[in-house]
């Protein structure tokens, strides 16, 4: 029985899916236990997104930086065509278990960048629902939560015992990288 799971992060130019935009999309997708892909594809903000500059100084960009980037649509048709090629959107039973950190911040910014593009069909290629990495950290750090400074998906890692390059944070890749790790753990003493 095939197995897919897709790590995913993105970075955006703020809070909220309605007004502001992907910037960076991340993840490693895992087709029975095996890295089959990892990506992380920048892309410039649709003309109607707003960029919050205060995401612009976390993410360690410019307004010229993202010009330079490809368009949210051409990223768009590239992450299509990947899950394209291991998804048959159409059979109900053939779907990626989609897994984030938080996983309803990123959720709400690919639902709407799917529905940017016209296409509300985000859950033909995925399970719902996504498995939050966050949540699953909480249920097996509940009597030490408390001990810790907050619960970003950093000092997660580090409790747990992860090395992390703080300067690293907020790059795609790098934030998929630790999330699958602090998974790995969790899966292996959560018996999930």
């Amino acid at each position: 029985m095939k197995q897919l799971r897709l790590f995913l992060d993105t970075e955006t130019t703020g809070l909220d899916p309605q007004v502001n935009a992907i910037i960076e999309i991340a993840g490693i997708l895992e087709l029975n236990g095996k890295i089959v892909e990892e990506f992380s594809w920048n892309m410039r903000p649709a003309k109607n997104k707003v960029v919050d500059p205060a995401a612009l100084v976390v993410n360690g960009l410019t307004q010229e930086d993202l010009d330079t980037y490809e368009s949210s649509t051409q990223v768009y048709q590239t992450f299509l065509q990947m899950l394209d090629s291991y998804i048959n959107k159409y059979d109900s039973s053939d779907k990626a278990y989609f897994f984030a950190y938080n996983a309803g911040f990123d959720q709400g910014f690919i639902e709407q960048w799917f529905k940017d593009n016209k296409n509300p069909y985000l859950f033909s290629y995925s399970a719902w629902p996504w498995i939050d990495v966050a949540v699953l950290a909480a249920v097996y750090a509940e009597k030490q939560r408390n001990m810790l400074p907050n619960f970003k998906q950093g000092t997660v890692a580090k409790s747990l015992g992860i090395d992390v390059d703080d300067d690293k944070l907020h790059g795609g890749l790098y934030d998929v990288q630790i999330m699958k790790q602090i998974y790995n753990i969790l899966e292996r003493e959560l018996n999930v």
